[in-house]
């Protein structure tokens, strides 16, 4: 998850991992690993909103398929006003990154611009 900046105008960008089990079994882990990740943003959540952040975005990668949403991402894109950004590992080598708005079970792309950070001074 992404938070970027404040309604103040404050700079304040920070990446807030959700993390993944891995020790259930793959069949168990699928039903089971969507459920702990949404609990884990519901907790982001609420710190976000009691240190008044913003969200910037959710993050996640599909590394065997485009970087586009798949039926479960748009059933769970439960913050119609975030950007859901999506990297895609299918060429490991040449990594996609794409972000869309998820409303009402639409799919929105918006266009994303990758600018290097620049020095202070």
């Amino acid at each position: 998850m992404l938070r970027g900046v404040g309604r103040e105008g404050r700079q304040n960008r920070q990446a807030l991992p959700v993390h993944q089990r891995r020790a259930e079994p793959v069949s168990v882990q699928r039903r089971s690993q969507r459920a702990y990740q949404n609990k884990e943003l519901i907790k982001i959540d609420q710190e976000i909103r009691e240190n008044d952040w913003e969200w910037l975005g959710i993050y996640h990668s599909h590394t065997h398929t485009e970087a586009y949403p798949s039926a479960t991402d748009i059933r769970l894109a439960y913050w119609p006003d975030t950007l859901y950004f999506i990297i895609s590992l299918k060429d490991p080598d040449r990594p996609v990154l794409r972000a869309f708005y998820i409303r009402d079970g639409r799919v929105e792309e918006v266009p994303v611009e990758i600018v290097p950070e620049q020095a202070p001074g």
